[in-house]
């Protein structure tokens, strides 16, 4: 391989190297912010549902 091609390559895959470290940097910063208070509901309508649902088949189980 020509050796000005070599260096070109590797500086430009330097370059996006560098931007895409940066760029997860940037996100893991928002990530510590970020409010996931939207889980916590999805996780207790689950946990009604499931005591529902354990609930509806304890009650058909009487029944039989």
């Amino acid at each position: 391989m020509d050796k000005q091609l070599y260096i070109e390559i590797k500086s430009l895959s330097d370059k996006y190297a560098s931007e895409l470290h940066s760029k997860i940097d940037e996100r893991t910063e928002e990530i510590k912010s970020d409010d996931n208070s939207h889980f916590l509901d999805f996780y207790i309508q689950f946990l009604f549902h499931k005591k529902n649902k354990r609930r509806a088949e304890r009650s058909s189980q009487k029944r039989n």
